[in-house]
């Protein structure tokens, strides 16, 4: 098992000016739009969790086709 860091932005706004994308390359990029959508969703997660007064530990799993 090979441990590896994963960088999460709570502001997708950011993310998406980080990586120069506006409305049309989301659209001709797809792949990235899956990024995206996965910082989303772990983003708001973390932030309930926050919330709530609890520490979460969460972990992903790649396999070898990444």
């Amino acid at each position: 098992m090979i441990k590896s860091p994963k960088l999460y932005f709570f502001d997708t706004g950011l993310l998406c000016h980080l990586l120069e994308l506006d409305s049309q390359e989301l659209v001709k990029n797809v792949d990235r739009l899956g990024f995206l959508f996965e910082n989303l969703i772990l983003a708001d997660k973390i932030k309930r969790s926050y919330h709530a007064g609890k520490t979460p530990h969460y972990y992903f799993y790649r396999d070898s086709n990444q």
